[in-house]
């Protein structure tokens, strides 16, 4: 039984070591040392460490700290008997940490590797975080990395809901502000009073980093979340299958949809499912160079994809976006299932969906109301009754084509099915000659008098240069 214990040297603990706190600290500050109960400031081996205590009778903020590189602990865990009045676990803020296992119970916040503590230097990254399996119940924020370079996150499996709290930020199941380098395994999050998985942060861009799997369930907030502080990024990232089941609980409010991707660039994920009445699937705002190879959405609330180019006080355009596989149904509230529109000047450019099949929209299946978009191809199923409604929306700044592709019939003649493909053809269509970047250009030349041929000829060609021919000539001699 103690009340607040400073290690100022390494240590080696063998064996099982632990330890119940039941003291009162000075005092309480957020990220003081002072406020802490265990701190060891240098090296630290232990095969087993085990905090415990009993909650509402203890006034200390954090559990433990660790402000020291060079930590290797097997087992590690903090468990409180009762929920702990939103107060901390266990803290570490240096570099080379490797823990095998993690478990935690009724800690608020359980575990943090940051760059944040009184005394500390925030300009100073923490590198090489090793973690084998994390497993936590009753939390209100799971796992924070902050300023970390070179992550490794085997397992988490984070659970159990924290009573008593309204929604604020960061209160998620993890939550990312400016990381590179990190690779997870498979991850489950449940119950999160926020976000399941936010990725946040300003001064410097998150980049390099990937996800085995992740499924989240039951957020107050987003499912999954990325949104830096711009001007900051998100880059450079891999997410192999992704799986959402009632993101934001069926509330129609923002910040609550299956996927919510702000100032993001170079994201690739294998598949997303997002399951059973998420405000809407996935909302884009500045976001460049996306490939997702499989959405399936069902029974959205509202869209099943949007851009919603205002959202998180983003100012950029989108850009190369391509989305295998789209099938989604909305609970017949949305007037469109899928949303192209914009905000202001700002653009969507080159967006590529191969395959789309989406139901229970009440006025069109894709909305572009306002919208501002270059080069786009859309290839859409849709009941042959619904040919009319595919497109809502086409303005001067949308060049928007809708044809059945081939008249076929998918499915028995009374409920039959038919392909629709919308294209919006942004390059220069002109004649004769053209200095614009970009188009198809058909010249009809005469020949000059006195070569020797008779009529004229036609080409299909690139730029006007007088290096380049055309790609293809019909010629008449």
């Amino acid at each position: 039984l103690y009340d607040q214990i400073t290690v100022n040297s390494d240590i080696v603990l063998r064996g099982k070591s632990t330890l119940k706190y039941s003291g009162v600290a000075a005092k309480q500050t957020h990220n003081g040392l002072d406020s802490t109960s265990l701190v060891f400031t240098r090296s630290v081996l232990a095969e087993h460490l085990s905090l415990f205590t009993d909650g509402t009778s203890d006034k200390i903020y954090n559990l433990a700290a660790f402000t020291g590189d060079n930590i290797h602990i097997g087992y590690l865990s903090a468990i409180s008997s009762t929920q702990r009045n939103q107060r901390g676990g266990i803290n570490l803020f240096g570099s080379n940490i490797r823990i095998d296992k993690a478990e935690f119970n009724n800690i608020a916040r359980p575990m943090a590797f940051t760059n944040e503590y009184i005394g500390g230097d925030l300009n100073v990254w923490r590198t090489n975080i090793h973690i084998g399996t994390v497993i936590i119940k009753n939390y209100l924020r799971g796992i924070k990395f902050r300023y970390v370079d070179g992550i490794s996150l085997g397992a988490a499996h984070i659970t159990g809901a924290w009573t008593g709290v309204s929604t604020s930020p960061g209160y998620n199941g993890i939550l990312i502000e400016t990381i590179t380098n990190m690779n997870v395994g498979d991850v489950y999050i449940s119950d999160s009073i926020e976000h399941g998985w936010r990725f946040g942060g300003d001064g410097l861009d998150t980049s390099n980093w990937q996800i085995s799997s992740l499924y989240i369930k039951n957020t107050t907030g987003c499912g999954l979340k990325l949104a830096p502080t711009p001007p900051y990024k998100i880059t450079h990232g891999t997410i192999g299958t992704l799986t959402i089941y009632d993101a934001g609980k069926g509330s129609l409010a923002g910040n609550t949809e299956g996927v919510r991707l702000s100032s993001v660039n170079n994201l690739s994920i294998g598949s997303v499912d997002i399951l059973y009445r998420c405000s809407k699937g996935i909302t884009l705002s500045d976001v460049t160079n996306l490939r997702i190879g499989r959405v399936y959405a069902e029974n959205m609330a509202a869209r099943v994809l949007q851009f919603d180019m205002g959202q998180d006080s983003t100012t950029g355009n989108s850009a190369n976006i391509h989305i295998g596989t789209l099938i989604g149904s909305t609970q017949n509230t949305a007037r469109n299932a899928i949303g192209l529109d914009t905000v202001g000047a700002r653009t969507i450019d080159n967006i590529r969906i191969d395959d789309a099949y989406v139901t229970g929209y009440n006025y069109a299946a894709i909305g572009a109301v306002g919208a501002n978009i270059t080069n786009a191809v859309v290839n859409i199923t849709v009941s042959d009754t619904d040919i009319a409604r595919v497109l809502e929306g086409t303005t001067t700044e949308i060049t928007g084509t809708f044809t059945k592709s081939d008249g076929t019939y998918y499915g028995a003649a009374i409920r039959a099915y038919t392909r629709a493909t919308i294209v919006v053809d942004s390059p220069t269509f002109s004649k004769d000659n053209n200095t614009a970047n970009s188009g198809l250009f058909i010249s009809s030349q005469q020949s000059p008098p006195g070569q020797g041929n008779y009529g004229g000829w036609q080409g299909f060609s690139r730029l006007a240069s007088s290096r380049r021919g055309a790609a293809i000539t019909i010629g008449q001699t």
